[in-house]
């Protein structure tokens, strides 16, 4: 059963488009094989510091009921306030021309998307919540 978990997560993963995604797809284009992969590296980097944050910061939390109630109410109260905002907000993301990537060297790349990814409040919220499941 825990496979099918792992498995279904995985498509899931899979098909999500981001900025991160879009951002390692121009890279890719722009500056070759070799600046994508260091940025990838940035991003997996990210993903596992969340991860461990998540799994060895969250354990002892994730035992109490009450701990699940209120962050039912907060992850809730999160989505409400995210889309809210979505449908509020006039800002047009197709007028704006995106400032080129400068990949002065690899390791600021690398950091560069270490941070975009870490600064993403939904990675934030998706490691938690799937190490919380």
């Amino acid at each position: 059963m825990v496979v099918l978990h792992g498995v279904f997560l995985g498509l899931i993963i899979s098909v999500l488009i981001g900025p991160v995604f879009l951002l390692l797809v121009n890279t890719s284009i722009k500056y070759g094989f070799r600046a994508a992969l260091v940025l990838e590296l940035g991003i997996v980097l990210s993903d596992v510091s969340y991860i461990l944050l998540a799994w060895y910061g969250l354990g002892n939390f994730m035992l109490n009921p009450v701990f699940h109630y209120w962050m039912g109410i907060i992850g809730g109260l999160l989505v409400f306030v995210f889309a809210l905002s979505t449908l509020v907000s006039k800002n047009n993301p197709l007028e704006k021309d995106p400032e080129p990537l400068k990949a002065s060297t690899m390791f600021g790349l690398g950091m560069k998307s270490f941070l975009l990814n870490s600064s993403n409040p939904s990675v934030i919220v998706f490691w938690f919540t799937t190490v919380g499941v």
